[in-house]
């Protein structure tokens, strides 16, 4: 049975995860499901360079892809559930 919890709080618990790996699923632009096994604060693979926008501005969080072994951006507006700290939850 999996919990039920904001957006806003599922953003807080990805950021508060301190590099433990979680998973997130959302929903792509298509209609089709995708699903990160990640963790933040990764610097792997950083070139110090930085993002041309904030991405707190526009609802990201990037994480670090571990199935794809690169970073990606998470779109918080169509996340709808996350696995984090062995416990699942449902976002609404």
């Amino acid at each position: 049975m999996s919990k039920l919890i904001s957006r806003e709080n599922a953003g807080r618990m990805i950021k508060a995860s301190k590099g433990k790996i979680f998973t997130v699923q959302n929903i792509k632009k298509d209609g089709s499901a995708r699903k990160f096994n990640g963790r933040i604060n990764v610097q792997k693979g950083v070139k110090g360079v930085g993002l041309p926008f904030n991405p707190d501005d526009h609802n990201l969080i990037t994480i670090y892809d571990m199935q794809a072994g690169g970073f990606r951006m998470v779109n918080m507006t169509t996340v709808n559930k996350l696995t984090i700290n062995k416990e699942t939850y449902e976002v609404i």
